[in-house]
């Protein structure tokens, strides 16, 4: 019964943007344990057809971690409890991998933006604590930067100079 609802994982991959972290922790995750585990017993009794089709249905789940991890509403919370199953799945399952590291890299550069985010609103909120500051070595930058030029325009004009009188 679950095989015919597998044709919903590429939809959701596809849509889902700032769902709970936790709905997989507490849904996906077990669902995808009781597959995998299904999956040896059936392999270890010889039945290939079923331990493929439940390897093909826990991967599939697995594979729905990466959209749960685009800008989920939890993560702050729901990552500490999801972070053992990801470091035994990661140094145990290769075939698992990828979408693990991809899961990984989408809330490590959500991280980074938001924190970037915050340090320019924090900047434009207080212009006289950083923000002046910055201003200030931003202004000293391109000073430096319209210094190093005329110094590098007159390198050009000495080469052209020896060049002539050569």
């Amino acid at each position: 019964a679950a095989g015919a609802r597998l044709w919903l994982v590429p939809l959701l991959r596809q849509a889902l943007r700032g769902a709970r972290m936790s709905y997989f922790t507490e849904e996906m995750l077990p669902v995808a344990r009781r597959l995998g585990a299904r999956a040896a017993a059936a392999k270890a009794d010889g039945r290939a057809f079923e331990a493929q089709r439940c390897a093909a249905g826990e991967a599939a789940l697995w594979s729905l971690l990466p959209a749960f991890c685009r800008w989920p509403e939890d993560a702050a919370e729901a990552f500490p409890s999801l972070a053992p199953a990801l470091g035994s799945a990661l140094s145990a399952r290769a075939d698992l991998r990828g979408p693990l590291t991809e899961a990984l890299r989408r809330l490590i550069q959500q991280a980074r933006a938001v924190l970037d985010a915050d340090r320019k609103a924090s900047a434009k909120a207080n212009p006289v604590g950083g923000g002046a500051a910055d201003a200030d070595s931003d202004a000293e930058d391109e000073d430096d930067a319209l210094e190093d030029g005329d110094e590098e325009e007159d390198e050009d004009r000495a080469r052209e100079a020896a060049a002539v009188a050569a």
